[in-house]
């Protein structure tokens, strides 16, 4: 892997890291929470079907403040990997 000189982010990432974040990205859950509810304010028709990893999903399941905690957390743990385009990611 190589690493910019300057800021010392990686420039390339395994093609196996890259698909094994994607689909952690992309994981769906099959059991669809009761927070997924017309009467929730954070509802939109279709976020049920949302992957995991998406604030579609989390604010529902979690509320606004922590989803954007965990989405957090999670950038940080891409970037730290050295996946350079976490933020499409996510």
């Amino acid at each position: 892997m190589k690493f910019c000189p300057e800021c010392g982010k990686a420039l390339e990432q395994p093609a196996e890291l890259t698909q094994t974040v994607e689909d952690l990205l992309n994981l769906t859950i099959e059991r669809i929470p009761d927070q997924f509810s017309p009467d929730n304010d954070m509802y939109e028709e279709g976020d049920e079907k949302a992957p995991f990893f998406s604030e579609a999903y989390l604010y529902n399941l979690l509320g606004k403040d922590d989803a954007r905690s965990v989405l957090r957390v999670v950038r940080e743990l891409l970037s730290a990997a050295g996946v350079a385009d976490a933020r499409r990611l996510l």
